[in-house]
């Protein structure tokens, strides 16, 4: 979360332009990021899918099924990714 934060659309920026400059034409920066947001929320279902196949009965398994769903709901609310719903 902390290496997102410092160089989450830092990122997305230089996705957007290694897009640009391999001939994608038109795509604005607010464009990439509400793409990001979108993509942040559809991959939820992976950390709910994920989690629901690891072991829970020990404390390996339940750490892992907690990091999953905190980053990945950390994530949503950060980048406001629920706001696209609306």
């Amino acid at each position: 979360s902390e290496v997102r934060r410092e160089y989450g659309s830092a990122l997305v920026e230089r996705y957007r332009e290694k897009l640009l400059q391999a001939g994608v034409e038109g795509y604005s920066a607010d464009q990439c990021w509400a793409d990001y947001r979108a993509s942040v929320l559809y991959l939820f279902t992976f950390a709910i899918v994920i989690a629901g196949t690891l072991d829970h009965s020990n404390q390996r398994g339940r750490q892992m099924v907690h990091a999953l769903a905190s980053r990945s709901a950390e994530t949503i609310a950060e980048i406001e990714a629920l706001a696209l719903l609306d």
